[in-house]
């Protein structure tokens, strides 16, 4: 048994669901989850333009977005190489949202969102 296969083990024994994924391709406005729970990680699967960057928001639809976490850069580029995985919070473990998780894209970028629900 690997470390990882054990980890999802002792998580599942927690309680704790497995992860759900949303991949986004394009600029939109994607309601990953509502209610309660956690972003995981974003797997950056193609650089894109430039001017590429999502913003995350705790929020149940795009019509209630309020607070935000933004990601990107003017030069994507920065990044050695991709896929690159961006795990979020610490040790990896997510990053908490009350109200659900709605991601702004702009620019043209493949990525996947990793989420959990409470």
């Amino acid at each position: 048994m690997v470390l990882s296969d054990l980890l999802t083990a002792v998580k599942a024994q927690e309680g704790v669901l497995p992860a759900t994924y949303t991949h986004i391709a394009d600029a939109a406005t994607t309601e990953v989850m509502a209610g309660a729970g956690w972003i995981v990680g974003i797997n950056l699967n193609s650089l894109g333009t430039v001017a590429a960057g999502a913003t995350i928001y705790d929020a149940a639809s795009a019509a209630a977005i309020a607070g935000s976490l933004e990601i990107g850069h003017p030069s994507w580029t920065t990044l050695a190489a991709t896929p690159a995985y961006l795990p979020i919070g610490p040790d990896g473990d997510g990053l908490a949202v009350n109200n659900g998780i709605v991601i702004v894209t702009t620019g043209t970028f493949d990525i996947t969102v990793a989420s959990r629900a409470k």
